[in-house]
């Protein structure tokens, strides 16, 4: 999980050194249509460049650098995959081992996107909270599905060869640090 998470580190600062290469060029080419009157070509440009700069940006959830990667990661994913992302952080510090929370935090997002990203485009969605309650970390991960979930032990079955370990890795990771979890259906969403 951290060798992944420099992965999107390394590629960010790459992205960015690149940016910032190409941005003299987009500049002098910027005024040469600017001083031309080529309004269309200058506001081409100019969105353009914008764009690439927003793709760079990890956004700010908390103090916590892996949790800021980890959500911007998954942000940019689910955009690519017209999946609506609601996150709500409503903590600064992490107060959790930060390598397994990272790891509890993506598999259960790896596994929300993988259920959403072949539904239709209008029923794609993942909401994740993610919270101080009672001195206690919370974190929630809400997405719609299809098909039928089966149970066992309280885990769901996966019926795909090579799947289902993410949520086995959850729970063992969450009572490694001495919490619990649920995986449960509410309204048509698997929580």
């Amino acid at each position: 999980q951290q060798r992944k998470e420099m992965e999107l580190i390394k590629e960010k600062e790459q992205e960015v050194r690149i940016i910032r290469h190409d941005m003299r060029l987009f500049l002098n080419t910027l005024i040469m249509h600017i001083n031309q009157n080529d309004k269309d070509a200058a506001l081409k440009l100019a969105t353009t460049l914008a764009s690439n700069i927003e793709a760079t940006t990890i956004q700010h959830y908390s103090n916590n650098d892996i949790v800021n990667y980890i959500l911007s990661d998954y942000a940019e994913k689910c955009k690519k995959s017209s999946i609506l992302f609601h996150i709500t952080v409503e903590l600064q510090e992490l107060n959790a081992d930060e390598i397994m929370f990272s790891s509890i935090l993506s598999n259960a997002l790896d596994n929300a996107l993988n259920a959403t990203s072949s539904l239709p485009l209008e029923k794609r969605n993942i909401k994740l909270l993610l919270k101080i309650s009672n001195d206690r970390l919370l974190l929630s991960v809400r997405n719609s599905f299809q098909g039928k979930i089966i149970f066992s032990d309280g885990l769901p079955i996966s019926t795909k060869s090579g799947h289902g370990y993410g949520t086995q890795s959850i729970r063992y990771l969450t009572e490694r640090l001495g919490g619990n979890c649920q995986f449960t259906i509410e309204n048509n969403e698997f929580v």
